[in-house]
């Protein structure tokens, strides 16, 4: 069986579905990965294979808001469906690309991430079926709708239903399903890395984390970062910023011991007490999944929303990046690392997390004939 990926030039879309790749390949199904050109070397890092079908792009300008009004600021309907739209547009300009690409490899089945529609256009077309392949929480309302009004707009034919929509949020956490959905266990993928010696030693640990869009679209770190910091040294615990050494500048100078470069967060939040982090999807799941308390400190796009989420069903606790009150501050770093509370139902969407299918059970189902093509 011949497999299509399609996705946005993110990690963030991108490594969600790198484990279903993985599984199919070790499965001996033939994978491609289809990005734009200054996303594909990265495809290839991860060990996949990987063509261009767009010039480099930045996946954060389809996510932007509105002309001067900063991030967090605006209504997220509008937002949501601003995003949606730019990233229909997207697709329309990359979907010659992947129709050649379609009909030159002919695969049997493409499959998705949720907001990259040339691969499902072009699937739709070719009569091959398409799976939508989710990255955590179903996107919010009307982003989906927004970027299929723009293929229309561009004369293009509604899609065809995907034959599966996979689903990698545990239960727990996810939002009530419109259709029914494929459940697949969230397996962290991170670039291959050696797990530094003092993992294993010290006492209680804290990880703080600002993903990988936050430090190169923001200069200087917001001071609630800093003042938590602060806090969690001054209440006995050990700090590792997980953090790219490129974006190391940001950070300024810090206290004595505190460990500052990249960990890959599957490594590393094993060891942790609890994690503060920017309500980036992939940081909250990978959170989930290793059954760690969160602080979530959302800045723009979705991270509102994820925070939000996890906040309702009490795994995390938010703070707005603006909180500047001392008592606020402190109440929070006591409060995610030592409620008994807030632990137990982390550990519940690990447990939860553990007991669905895995990319391989789910790389068997999407080899029956009932998925692959018919014609």
């Amino acid at each position: 069986m011949r497999v299509l990926f399609t996705t946005l030039s993110g990690v963030g879309h991108l490594f969600p579905m790198v484990p279903l790749a993985q599984a199919l390949r070790e499965a001996g199904h033939s994978v491609l990965v289809a990005s734009d050109d200054g996303f594909a070397p990265a495809v290839r890092e991860m060990g996949l294979p990987a063509t261009a079908v767009l010039p480099p792009s930045d996946v954060s300008t389809l996510l932007k808001p509105p002309t001067g009004i900063p991030f967090g600021r605006f209504d997220p309907r509008r937002a949501a469906e601003g995003s949606g739209r730019r990233c229909g547009e997207a697709a329309v300009r990359a979907l010659p690309a992947v129709r050649r690409l379609v009909a030159e490899w002919h695969p049997d089945l493409v499959v998705s991430e949720p907001m990259e529609l040339a691969g499902p256009v072009a699937a739709t077309e070719a009569g091959v079926p398409w799976v939508r392949h989710h990255w955590g929480l179903f996107p919010p309302e009307g982003i989906l709708a927004a970027a299929t009004a723009s293929l229309a707009d561009a004369g293009l034919p509604p899609l065809a239903e995907p034959v599966r929509t996979l689903d990698i949020c545990p239960g727990g956490l996810q939002f009530p399903a419109e259709v029914p959905v494929t459940p697949m266990r969230y397996v962290p993928f991170h670039r291959p890395a050696d797990a530094p010696a003092w993992l294993t030693g010290g006492g209680s640990r804290v990880c703080l984390t600002m993903g990988t869009m936050l430090p190169r679209r923001e200069p200087e770190v917001a001071p609630l970062w800093r003042r938590l910091l602060e806090e969690f040294l001054g209440l006995g615990h050990e700090v590792v910023i997980a953090i790219d050494p490129k974006d190391r500048p940001v950070l300024g100078d810090l206290p004595d011991g505190v460990r500052a470069g990249w960990v890959p967060l599957a490594v590393l939040l094993p060891t942790c007490t609890a994690i503060v982090h920017h309500g980036g999807m992939g940081s909250s799941l990978t959170a989930a999944t290793c059954g760690v308390p969160q602080l979530i400190v959302p800045h723009f796009g979705d991270q509102f929303r994820n925070a939000g989420r996890i906040t309702e069903v009490g795994a995390a606790l938010s703070l707005a990046r603006t909180t500047e009150d001392p008592a606020e501050i402190a109440a929070a770093a006591a409060a995610v690392t030592g409620s008994a509370a807030l632990r137990e139902i982390s550990q519940l969407l690990a447990a939860e997390n553990a007991l669905r299918p895995s990319p391989a059970e789910v790389a068997a189902q999407l080899a029956e004939p009932a998925t692959t093509r018919t014609t």
